[in-house]
C-alpha cells in the first residue's frame, strides 16, 4: 500500500489536495472522535502522519515517486521505498470495510434506559420543588 493509497488519492494530486485528504481522514481516525476500535485508531494516524510528512515535502515526494516508479529496464527494484509502511501479510478481512458505520447507531440498553428514568425523575422532582417554592415566597410577599 503506497501513501497515496493511505490518503486515498491519485499520485497526481497537487499540495492542496493532499493537505484536505490528510486533514480529512485525521480527523476521521482520530483515536478521539473515532468511534470503532482505539488501537486500530491510533494505527492509523500514525500511518496517515508518517504520509503526509512524506507527500507534503516536495524533496521526499520526489524520492519517494523515484523509488515507486518502475526502473528502466521494466522491473520494480524489489525494495520498498525509503520510509513506506511495511508490508503486512494477507489477512482475512471481518466485516464492513468502514469500522465506523458499525458503531454509529446503537439502541439504547436496559441500563441506559435506567439511567435516563432516574435523570428524568431527579429533573421532576427539581423542578416541582422549585415550583414550591417560588410560591411559597410569592404567597409571604403579598
Amino acid at each position: 500500500m503506497t501513501y497515496y493509497d493511505v490518503l486515498g488519492i491519485k499520485s497526481t494530486a497537487t499540495d492542496e489536495e493532499i493537505k484536505m485528504a490528510y486533514r480529512r481522514m485525521i480527523i476521521a481516525f482520530h483515536p478521539d472522535n473515532y468511534k470503532g476500535d482505539k488501537d486500530f485508531a491510533t494505527k492509523k494516524t500514525q500511518e496517515l502522519i508518517r504520509a503526509y510528512k512524506v507527500l507534503s515535502n516536495p524533496q521526499k515526494r520526489r524520492e519517494y515517486d523515484a523509488a515507486l516508479a518502475p526502473q528502466a529496464s521494466g522491473g520494480y527494484n524489489g525494495r520498498a521505498p525509503a520510509g513506506a509502511p511495511a508490508r503486512k501479510s494477507p489477512q482475512k478481512r471481518r466485516g464492513n470495510k468502514r469500522r465506523e458505520d458499525k458503531t454509529a447507531y446503537r439502541p439504547a440498553s436496559g441500563t441506559t434506559w435506567g439511567k435516563m428514568f432516574v435523570v428524568a425523575a431527579v429533573l421532576t422532582f427539581l423542578m416541582v420543588s422549585a415550583f414550591i417554592t417560588i410560591n411559597i415566597i410569592l404567597r409571604t410577599i403579598k
